[in-house]
């Protein structure tokens, strides 16, 4: 017999999924293969999720002790987890993982039997010893290396991985083909040149659109009512005050979020006009996005989105801030942001240096791009009204020869 059976009852299916997921998948391992700083973190609040839902060590003899059971599960909650972690979460679904255990089977299947026939062949001992041993690693390194394999091609086409990762080129042909009637001109030729060579600028009008800032900040506000924004966990939990929710464009449902959609497709628009005039940039094809919701008294202290260290790098290239703040009372201020466009290297890494900075209005229909990893910025304390920005970063590798991104 060279192959599996084609159908499994659903004990079977079941027993099945528990056997391979206690005993042969390491989701710290997946994540370390990717990126090497996110599986540090996600080991030390996986621990902390566990430990807060099993108080008692006794509680938690069914997921077993070893590291093994251990990281075959993710404890943190889907609403905190990163991009990388939802997608390994959804991958160890029940309904999902039954779908790819298929392929999954047949693949290690036929690395098994081949294995096996070849053994016979060249007239190896092989009794039932020998059998369950091959068996047993050609689980353990098969389940972890499909695993990964599909990890990375879910997150490479949602584009989630970072610049370090193999990504796709944002090609202005192809966005030219696909939208004919968007031409390319989301940025000036001012906003452009000041970027490169200030490191940062800032468009106004970006929309061209009062009442389309209107309509996208009652949606935002909608979802802000729903409770849809969510707190960051941080190592440092005073960096940040703000409300987050990560979107991808093909998860905006455009019947219901129009302006939503359309604000994050025009941003999704920008690294193809970015490669179209100017040929410095390498920049990817991006579709993720972060909505912030700044309540009042809320903040960003001041950081850098990625580094010019290898480290800390996570592929950011542009950072792209859009401002949307309507508020009832129009009385209230926009609100501002401090960009920092000198950084020094200190013996810690890179430090924010205060010369030459520069507080920008936050004004609505607003539009600040900073090099992500040569520019940091400072969402300063909101002193009244609801304030949301969505955030998008245009991804790509840095610039080796002249240091400029």
């Amino acid at each position: 017999m060279n192959s599996l059976p084609n159908s499994l009852s659903t004990n079977e299916q079941n027993q099945l999924f528990r056997i391979i997921k206690r005993n042969f998948i390491n989701v710290y391992r997946i994540i370390y293969q990717i990126s090497q700083p996110e599986s540090d973190s996600f080991k030390s609040r996986n621990t902390y999720y566990h430990n807060e839902k099993h108080p008692n060590p006794k509680d938690s003899s069914e997921e077993g002790t070893c590291c093994q059971a251990f990281f075959s599960k993710i404890y943190i909650p889907n609403n905190k987890q990163t991009p990388i972690e939802q997608c390994i979460s959804l991958l160890l679904s029940r309904s999902e993982f039954l779908v790819f255990s298929k392929t999954l089977l047949e693949k290690l299947a036929e690395t098994f039997f081949r294995i096996k026939n070849n053994g016979i062949k060249d007239k190896l001992p092989w009794d039932l010893e020998n059998e369950r041993y091959v068996l047993h690693e050609v689980l353990k390194e098969g389940v972890q290396n499909e695993m990964f394999k599909e990890i990375k091609k879910r997150l490479l086409r949602e584009q989630k991985v970072d610049s370090k990762q193999p990504g796709l080129f944002a090609t202005p042909s192809v966005w030219e083909k696909q939208f004919p009637g968007i031409p390319l001109d989301f940025l000036t030729n001012e906003t452009i040149e000041a970027l490169v060579k200030r490191g940062f600028a800032f468009q106004r009008d970006f929309m061209k659109s009062r009442d389309f800032v209107r309509d996208l900040h009652k949606e935002l506000n909608y979802l802000s009512l729903e409770g849809k924004f969510e707190e960051i966990i941080q190592e440092t939990a005073e960096s940040r005050k703000d409300r987050c929710l990560w979107l991808n464009l093909s998860e905006i449902e455009k019947e219901n979020f129009g302006s939503l959609h359309r604000i994050c497709n025009a941003l999704a628009g920008i690294p193809y006009e970015l490669n179209k005039k100017n040929s410095g940039f390498f920049s990817q094809i991006s579709e993720t996005f972060q909505l912030s919701y700044f309540p009042e008294k809320a903040y960003q202290k001041a950081h850098l989105d990625s580094s010019s260290l290898d480290a800390r790098d996570n592929g950011k290239l542009v950072t792209f801030l859009y401002f949307c703040n309507v508020d009832p009372d129009f009385k209230r201020e926009f609100g501002k942001i401090k960009v920092f466009p000198k950084v020094d290297m200190g013996k810690e890494g890179e430090e924010i240096n205060q010369e030459g900075s520069e507080e920008i209005l936050m004004e609505w229909d607003g539009l600040l791009a900073m090099k992500s990893r040569k520019v940091a910025y400072e969402v300063l304390e909101n002193e009244g009204g609801k304030k949301f920005v969505v955030r998008f970063w245009a991804n790509g590798p840095r610039d080796f020869l002249k240091q400029d991104f």
